[in-house]
């Protein structure tokens, strides 16, 4: 009985050691002059084909597994936005993007 409940503690403890944890990043993207919300910004992450867009109140979120990532941000008459970040837990990010010229 001791040996069984030892082993099945083992596994659990081993099953959490290699799963990946998920983390989400999320933020609000708005103009950098005006500070209204920019709705359908593209974000999406380098070296992989996730991509998501910001809704109406201009608010993104993405679910990750624990890693390191740039995220990249576009929108029509927008200068691109381009961040770097380690995602080690629930991270918010705001991001203000340049009308361009």
């Amino acid at each position: 009985m001791k040996t069984k409940l030892l082993t099945l503690l083992f596994l659990l403890l081993c099953i959490k050691a290699f799963s990946n944890e998920k983390h989400t990043i999320s933020g609000y993207i708005t103009d950098n002059e005006t500070g209204e919300e920019l709705i359908g910004v593209n974000i999406s992450v380098e070296s992989s084909t996730l991509v998501t867009t910001s809704n109406s109140y201009g608010f993104y979120s993405l679910t990750l597994n624990e890693d390191a990532y740039v995220l990249n941000f576009s929108f029509l008459g927008y200068s691109d936005c381009e961040i770097k970040l380690n995602l080690t837990n629930d991270t918010l990010v705001n991001i203000k993007l340049m009308e361009m010229v």
